[in-house]
């Protein structure tokens, strides 16, 4: 059986600690899937050594249509 609980810290930022206590809490209530959602947002957030555009580009939403300063937005968000 499938009994989950997702974060997502890709909107919402959470701590270490916070994340930990939800771990407890859904072992507490025997769930047994967690989706940890690290980028589920339109930006990227984690930052790799060697990979800037990620953040520096990745990271931005905005109407350059060469997508080098950053990536035209999705799902309708547009003008």
């Amino acid at each position: 059986d499938y009994r989950g609980h997702q974060i997502d810290s890709a909107r919402n930022f959470r701590t270490k600690e916070s994340v930990m206590q939800t771990i407890d809490a859904m072992a507490l209530y025997k769930l047994n899937n967690l989706h940890f959602g690290l980028s589920n947002d339109e930006g990227w957030r984690l930052e790799i050594p060697g990979m800037e555009e990620l953040t520096t580009v990745g990271s931005r939403r905005c109407f350059d249509l060469s997508e080098e300063t950053c990536i035209l937005t999705q799902l309708g968000s547009g003008p």
